[in-house]
């Protein structure tokens, strides 16, 4: 468990945080790995948040998101940890996903693990266009109605902030 938040918390802070405030939260922190670079350039995005992410708990990772103002278009959902609308919870949204998932699999059958496999596979973001040719003759119409179904939401939710800004 200690590993998969460990993991976790790195994967949090490299959606919620540019290559520069990672720079800048390990030269703080006095990390060894930091000390070594002289410019955010040189830092490599995934082992700086990595090596926070190691010399870090849960408090620490509370003052880090006081101290530095993530990127706004950040949502991040996990089983550890829940940062939406620039809010930082030190608590899961496993069972909001887990139950977003039976909703799916009830309305639209075994093709929406397609699909959320496609979105898993790049990370779990990407624009609804690309979405659809990745899985456009791969499996049957099923989940392209489920793509149409996501656009629709989309456009309901206009004025909320939804995924993550990414394409």
């Amino acid at each position: 468990m200690i590993e998969e938040k460990r993991y976790e918390r790195k994967e949090l802070l490299k959606r919620a945080f540019s290559r520069v405030d990672l720079f800048e939260i390990g030269k703080k922190l006095g990390i060894p790995y930091f000390e070594e670079l002289h410019t955010s350039w040189e830092a490599d995005e995934a082992m700086a948040a990595q090596e926070i992410a190691s010399k870090t708990d849960d408090e620490g990772l509370r003052k880090i998101f006081e101290s530095y103002r993530p990127r706004e278009w950040a949502v991040f959902r996990g089983r550890h940890y829940t940062f939406e609308n620039g809010n930082l919870q030190l608590e899961g949204s496993w069972e909001d996903i887990q139950e977003g998932i039976r909703k799916a699999m009830k309305r639209h059958g075994k093709n929406s693990i397609e699909v959320l496999r496609k979105i898993l596979e790049t990370g779990g973001s990407r624009s609804l266009e690309s979405l659809r040719l990745d899985l456009k003759g791969l499996i049957c119409c099923q989940s392209l109605l489920i793509l149409r179904s996501l656009e629709l939401s989309r456009h309901h939710m206009r004025g909320a902030s939804i995924g993550n800004g990414r394409s």
